[in-house]
């Protein structure tokens, strides 16, 4: 077997969202583990990934998440799976903090494409991810 050079991220990283934030927990070989934590109340934008496929663990709350056809709840101890290329949006619909575990590959930090934005102007004003 050949060699490959891992790429890893030690060192930890939040990244503030109008929603709540992201700790990136791990970054090895292409795949990545994050932390997710929505605020009450809070939703992200309706996105899709063209390239990562992501796998969630509802660890704490409850969480609606709306697809291009319907949607479904989810609560704490379930896992979701969405495939590359799934239009979706996170709703925190519980009476407390959401927290997600999410496991993706292939990770790409530049892989996000929005269809509605309820933050789009603070994004542009804060320079929000």
């Amino acid at each position: 077997m050949g060699s490959r050079k891992s790429k890893r991220s030690d060192k930890k990283v939040i990244i503030k969202k109008p929603w709540g934030f992201e700790d990136h927990v791990l970054i090895k070989d292409g795949f990545c583990v994050k932390r997710l934590v929505f605020w009450k109340g809070r939703m992200s934008s309706f996105h899709k990934h063209k390239k990562k496929g992501e796998v969630f663990f509802i660890r704490r709350g409850m969480v609606r998440v709306r697809f291009k056809i319907g949607a479904r709840i989810y609560k704490k101890g379930q896992f979701l799976y969405l495939p590359k290329g799934t239009l979706h949006q996170i709703i925190n619909v519980g009476k407390s903090t959401l927290e997600i575990i999410e496991f993706s590959y292939p990770y790409v930090s530049k892989d996000v494409f929005r269809f509605e934005d309820p933050w789009a102007k603070l994004r542009k004003q804060k320079k929000l991810a």
